[in-house]
């Protein structure tokens, strides 16, 4: 596990503000833009573009490989849902899905009226298990907050949250594993560009900017999230990565660069393999019990 940092400049600011990694609900909503209710619900088609089209190929991704392992006769619970944009289209799509988080937020409400039906109930996963049990759960765009500590109570709870007999634990991994092209990228080339930004800024109009340092969360490799997965007794059903330029994009630099041929993209896809953005999990309970349920 390695802390991951994203940095911006703050052209309202000056100094270096480091901000620490989302620690609670009210955090995180606002490092998604804010959970309020949005003009976009006024129907189906304007909500899933605002909130699902414009990260359209990741949801994709998390679409192909959900919809190969759920099934639509069964209990699945979404964890740390936001605003159930996933979830909502699943559901659309025949899906018995219940909505979680810590807080139910604001703009459910309306994603509701325009999926009725569709539940959303407050549950820490830190903290405690479901109140009932359930076939699948998943977890998108979560585990990256997590200690190693943190996830393996988050991932005990989920064990005691799935039925005995086929409970499935569906999870992605939110962003690159730890490894050294993740390592040069992330903590080597994104630094010294946001550097060089803000002393072309200084340059240009005469004031340094403000650099924001935010703790985003962590990095894991895959063996790290596997290792914690069958120590909470779990073992590893089907695993697949997608998105291999997303990473790369995060650098002005090397997203210019691509964009200058195909010759281009096709060696940096070969090389992203080692980084993809989005890892899913499939993982199912273990035949034998733990010895502490």
């Amino acid at each position: 596990m390695r802390k991951w940092y994203k940095y911006w400049l703050d052209f309202e600011q000056q100094g270096v503000q480091r901000l620490s990694v989302d620690e609670d609900f009210s955090a995180h909503s606002k490092s998604m833009g804010g959970y309020k209710a949005d003009p976009c619900c006024v129907s189906i088609q304007s909500f899933f573009s605002r909130f699902l089209q414009r990260n359209g190929v990741r949801h994709d991704c998390y679409d192909d490989f959900l919809q190969s392992h759920l099934k639509k006769n069964k209990k699945i619970l979404s964890l740390a849902s936001g605003r159930a944009a996933n979830e909502a289209f699943l559901f659309q799509q025949g899906y018995c899905i219940t909505c979680s988080d810590i807080e139910v937020p604001p703009i459910f409400y309306d994603v509701q009226k325009l999926f009725p039906g569709l539940a959303y109930k407050c549950l820490d996963i830190l903290k405690t298990p479901a109140s009932s049990r359930y076939d699948f759960i998943v977890a998108l765009s979560l585990i990256y907050l997590f200690t190693d500590v943190q996830l393996k109570k988050a991932m005990t709870n989920i064990f005691q949250s799935l039925q005995d007999e086929g409970g499935g634990f569906m999870l992605d991994s939110a962003g690159s594993p730890d490894n050294f092209l993740a390592f040069v990228l992330h903590d080597f080339l994104l630094p010294v560009e946001i550097h060089a930004r803000r002393w072309f800024a200084f340059f240009r109009k005469g004031k340094l900017p403000g650099l924001v340092v935010k703790h985003h969360g962590y990095r894991r490799t895959n063996s790290d999230i596997v290792k914690i997965a069958e120590e909470s007794g779990f073992h590893i059903s089907a695993q697949k990565d997608y998105c291999f330029l997303s990473e790369f994009r995060r650098s002005a630099l090397l997203a210019k660069l691509l964009k200058s041929g195909s010759w281009v993209t096709r060696l940096f896809e070969k090389l992203g393999r080692s980084i993809p953005y989005v890892r899913m999990f499939y993982f199912k309970k273990s035949n034998v019990r733990r010895q502490d349920e």
